[in-house]
């Protein structure tokens, strides 16, 4: 063996020792000494991290873009006259629906229109 492939994420929690390079005591998970004894490591020979690099580099790269911050900001436009027809359109299906009284309907077209 020539490493070790080793997973820490902050929800891991196998043991207190989650650590291979940091050394251990005792249960399962105690001696850091032995990879294959850790439940978040993999350990491999050269020819397999040279085989794996591939997909390791892969998960590195969708592990980076998941800790990305992504920020969408909305802001209230005007809306387009063709987006004032429709909404004029459906006050008056609430109007005639009995939904909206005819000064309730006034009002609220007034507000689409800016008036």
């Amino acid at each position: 063996m020539t490493g070790v492939l080793q997973i820490l994420t902050p929800s891991y929690d196998g043991t207190p020792n989650r650590d291979f390079w940091r050394g251990s005591s005792s249960s399962r998970n105690a001696d850091a000494n032995n990879p294959w004894t850790l439940t978040n490591t993999l350990p491999l020979n050269k020819a397999e991290y040279q085989s794996a690099l591939k997909e390791i580099n892969q998960l590195k790269l969708r592990i980076s873009h998941a800790k990305q911050v992504n920020v969408r900001v909305v802001t209230n436009q005007p809306q387009a006259q063709a987006g004032m027809a429709d909404q004029i359109a459906r006050l008056a299906k609430l109007k005639d629906a009995g939904a909206l009284t005819e000064e309730e309907f006034i009002a609220a077209k007034k507000k689409i229109l800016g008036i």
